[in-house]
């Protein structure tokens, strides 16, 4: 699912049953896993891969990896838990 306002750049490439809510950016070539949420106005920079069933958290940015089942937030995306 791709809400409102949302942008996905050039080569990105989504696994099945991802959320990219309102106002979220995915910069070129990033990978989403399965499962994946990106939270509203999130931004997830250039060649970032996000592992399986992670979660972004609202207005958090991405500047690296995300592993699979993990939670990140804040500016620069910190992990915070892991499923």
């Amino acid at each position: 699912m791709i809400n409102i306002n949302a942008t996905i750049g050039h080569g990105s490439v989504l696994g099945n049953c991802c959320s990219v809510m309102p106002g979220a950016n995915l910069a070129g070539d990033v990978q989403l896993g399965n499962g994946v949420l990106v939270g509203s106005g999130a931004n997830v920079l250039s060649g970032v891969k996000i592992g399986n069933g992670a979660r972004i958290g609202s207005g958090a940015v991405v500047t690296k990896d995300v592993e699979e089942f993990t939670t990140v937030v804040g500016i620069p995306a910190k992990e915070i838990s892991l499923r």
